[in-house]
């Protein structure tokens, strides 16, 4: 190729797109003329000037580093939430085997904190107990005014996970409560509605990001052990 011919290629953009396409087209010409491979020099980043082959191999092995790099995400996501569905098997069990609605809130306090790092965790329930004497703070009734500040929780089914504006904390915790994040599932069963909140020192713990449906799971799980013990007004 003479100097002149460089000159046009460079100087004329359709020029190089008919010379790319041709290559496309016909791949076969490194085939016939493999000592193109070694002369081609490629312009790299660094400003040194490499071989076709060399910009090949390189090029490879940045996607290979990518795709295990992915792969490996993928491997970490998926052994998170084998580990997170065993935690959620273990408290499904230990709620079944509770002897009383009692005996079901304190599972959950003691399972969230235990197995799902929570720091602190509240429940309340818009109704009242049933077949119970003693009185529960649990248990709130259906016209609590801390029902307003969870409407938006309650009108779905999605359980929201970041953080927790400050009437929702100060109806919740203790003033002094450090809390970094926040999960907050909606107990929806038929005739009430609940909302239970577990809160993590750790900002990172219960990010705006995080999957949720095992959390919903989770909800699902805790509605049908606290059914049986809510009197459902008609």
């Amino acid at each position: 190729m003479t100097s002149q011919t460089k000159l046009v290629l460079e100087s004329e953009p359709e020029a190089s797109r008919v010379v790319a396409e041709y290559l496309v087209e016909h791949p076969e010409i490194f085939t016939r003329h493999p000592q193109l491979l070694a002369e081609l020099e490629i312009a790299h980043d660094s400003g040194d000037a490499v071989s076709l082959v060399e910009r090949q191999v390189s090029i490879l092995r940045e996607d290979n580093k990518a795709l295990k790099a992915h792969f490996d995400n993928l491997v970490s996501i998926a052994t998170q939430n084998e580990d997170l569905g065993r935690r959620l098997h273990t408290l499904s069990l230990a709620l079944i085997e509770a002897p009383g609605i009692i005996s079901i809130i304190e599972v959950l306090k003691i399972r969230l904190k235990a197995d799902f790092g929570a720091d602190s965790v509240a429940l309340r329930v818009f109704a009242e107990p049933a077949f119970v004497a003693d009185v529960l703070p649990e248990f709130i009734g259906k016209k609590a005014p801390e029902k307003n500040s969870y409407q938006e929780l309650l009108a779905g089914t999605v359980p929201i996970c970041g953080g927790l504006s400050d009437e929702q904390r100060d109806s919740l915790f203790d003033p002094e409560q450090i809390v970094g994040s926040a999960v907050q599932l909606p107990l929806i069963g038929r005739g009430w509605q609940a909302v239970m909140v577990a809160i993590s020192e750790d900002s990172e713990r219960y990010s705006a990001d995080m999957g949720t449906e095992l959390l919903s799971h989770l909800a699902d799980v805790t509605t049908l052990a606290l059914a049986p013990w809510v009197v459902v007004e008609n």
